[in-house]
């Protein structure tokens, strides 16, 4: 096998297969050997000579290269079967799955009003919520809370261990009810407060907080609780002090009364000055003098260690009356309420996706449908929503894509078309006439006949008059010749609808109908059927048997999936050729966005969109 017959018969039977297969190519050709003559086009050889293919061993630069092109050559034959086996798409191109993140982000974006709508709601919820909270200060009084070993220059860990334990109990002591109920009795207040204490990690601070609907009564609060606190702390200093110095001071006391006792008559006579007894006395006199001085010393020190242990909690920063108040806090309560509006919104809009039936996309369309997509139509510009498009408009151009397409399905293109759509107001009659100025771009004639006898527009659309139309010939009132009027645009020319007749569906379907077009396709390249919506009425199923192809429009976001499938169904149960998809009124693309930079009106045609009834 040669390495072109690799190439191009590969059999294209899953996406596995098919890299397995090109893979298997390449090593066929390097087993097989690569030709001496022309190494670098080995994709485009159509023989191999086997007898100047070399050995496997004996692979030099050039069988490299012989190898690559091969790859490439086998590659780019995949591509292409890609391309033919993938679903058509508007403008020639595949149409790929959307991946999820796009999606998603395709229905917030069709949604947006729904979650605006939730967070709007939800922020002036929130906004008349906060109005009706009564407002709350918060005043705070910051304390400090030290030691007897504050200042040393080393600190043992039981010092720190009992700095904690010292500021937990204080802060205790600040919201016990005895304190509270102090501070209220001093200050006299019977509104309701609330007292709380911070004691931030590894400082020596404690701050305590008031919280009241009255700035000042919380700040004179604060203030009162830090003053009480300090004079519950100095009181249990005092008699902590007393509990360690009485002993103490007891034995002071004592010495000093015996210190003080009058020298009895031996020791102050003069002539005992040198006798035993006074030098005893002396002795003694001396030692208790000394122990005096010993204990005194002792209290003293006990004295000052313990009063420095009593004052350890000194006011930092006296409480003041705030200016705003601390409750409701407004941007936290707004931020809230944002991430609540958004989650819901965002919940609501998906919820809606869900229900919601209409095909918002294209590739929904041809998803539901199955068909192929002969042309997308953007949405029109607001002035150009007058029926007919600007030649240079991008829709127009859609429409040219269409007539390519058509004439890409059949090369002896359809000589009978009929346009219709699901439901009403998909823009069917815009259609036919914008698709029959393009038909007749190409040199052809065309003529348009609106075969809708219950809501007539074509006749609208091309400003002519509908005295007379389609009913008149049906009823015979007059012959088909005498119906024809010329239109604006060149090789164009309509049968209006006529006078409304009291029974559409049986003229349709009369043989007079089957016989008008043969008289037309006799004399016109191209018939362009304009006809009600499937759904609405029969007109359109009884009109699609008689001619060569259907076309139908789905309008992009206003058409509902059950519409559209119903109506794909009876065109088969009528046995109608389906020729594809005009999807109108699509999302635009970088292809539509080139057109609109500059849209020039020519040969005075007014061109819109929004003609269908």
């Amino acid at each position: 096998m040669t390495p072109h017959t690799v190439a191009s018969h590969v059999p294209w039977t899953s996406r596995a297969s098919k890299v397995f297969t090109a893979h298997g190519a390449i090593a066929r050709v390097v087993r097989g050997g690569i030709p001496d003559n022309r190494p670098s086009k080995i994709a485009t050889a159509s023989h191999t000579n086997d007898s100047e293919a070399r050995p496997r061993t004996a692979l030099s630069r050039a069988d490299g290269d012989g190898v690559n092109g091969a790859f490439m050559a086998t590659m780019r034959a995949y591509t292409r079967h890609r391309e033919r086996s993938s679903p058509p798409h508007a403008g020639g191109q595949t149409l790929h799955e959307t991946p999820e993140v796009r999606t998603y982000l395709a229905i917030l974006s069709r949604r947006k009003w729904v979650i605006a709508l939730v967070v709007i709601t939800a922020l002036i919820g929130a906004l008349i919520g906060a109005s009706l909270l009564a407002p709350t200060y918060e005043s705070k009084t910051t304390l400090r809370v030290t030691t007897a070993d504050y200042g040393a220059e080393r600190v043992s860990y039981d010092a720190v261990m009992y700095s904690g334990r010292l500021t937990n109990t204080y802060s205790k002591v600040v919201t016990s009810d005895s304190v509270v109920s102090e501070m209220r009795d001093r200050l006299g207040l019977t509104e309701p407060i609330r007292v709380t204490v911070d004691v931030p990690a590894n400082t020596e601070l404690m701050q305590i907080t008031v919280t009241g609907r009255d700035p000042f009564v919380a700040a004179d609060a604060a203030n009162a609780l830090a003053e009480i606190l300090i004079d519950r702390v100095s009181a249990m200093s005092a008699e902590r002090v007393a509990a360690a110095t009485g002993a103490l001071g007891q034995q002071l006391a004592d010495l000093e009364a015996e210190l003080l006792q009058p020298p009895s008559a031996a020791q102050s006579s003069p002539s005992s000055g040198s006798s035993p007894e006074a030098t005893a006395a002396a002795a003694v006199l001396q030692l208790k003098q000394a122990r005096y001085a010993r204990l005194l010393d002792q209290y003293d020190q006990l004295l000052t260690a313990e009063s420095a242990r009593g004052n350890t909690v000194t006011v930092l920063e006296r409480a003041a009356a705030p200016l705003t108040p601390s409750r409701p806090q407004l941007p936290l309560i707004l931020l809230i309420a944002l991430g609540m509006g958004l989650v819901g919104g965002i919940g609501l809009a998906f919820l809606f996706e869900h229900l919601d039936t209409r095909l918002h996309t294209t590739q929904r369309i041809q998803e539901v449908t199955d068909l192929r997509i002969l042309g997308t139509v953007p949405v029109a510009s607001r002035h150009r929503r007058n029926g007919l498009f600007n030649v240079d408009s991008p829709e127009c151009e859609a429409l040219r894509r269409v007539r390519t397409h058509l004439q890409s399905l059949c090369p002896d293109a359809p000589r009978t078309l009929l346009v219709t759509s699901a439901e009403p107001g998909e823009g069917k009659s815009a259609v036919v006439a914008n698709l029959a100025a393009v038909l007749a771009e190409a040199g052809r004639t065309v003529i348009v006949v609106d075969g809708d006898l219950r809501r007539p527009t074509l006749h609208r659309i091309f400003g002519l008059p509908n005295v007379v139309g389609l009913s008149s010939v049906l009823t015979q009132e007059t012959t088909w010749d005498q119906t024809i009027q010329e239109s604006n645009l060149p090789n164009v020319w309509v049968i209006a609808s006529g006078p409304t007749p009291p029974n559409p569906a049986e003229l349709l379907g009369a043989p007079p109908m089957a016989q008008l077009f043969e008289c037309l396709v006799d004399r016109f390249d191209a018939v362009l059927v304009d006809t009600p919506s499937l759904l609405a009425v029969s007109d359109a199923a009884v009109l699609a048997q008689g001619v060569d192809g259907v076309i139908l429009v789905v309008s992009r976001a206003r058409a509902h999936q059950d519409a559209v499938q119903a109506a794909q169904s009876e065109l088969i149960e009528v046995g109608a050729k389906t020729l594809g998809v005009i999807v109108n009124r699509a999302e635009p693309d970088r292809r539509h966005l080139y057109y609109r930079r500059s849209p020039t009106p020519q040969q005075g045609i007014r061109r819109g969109q929004h003609g269908d009834a």
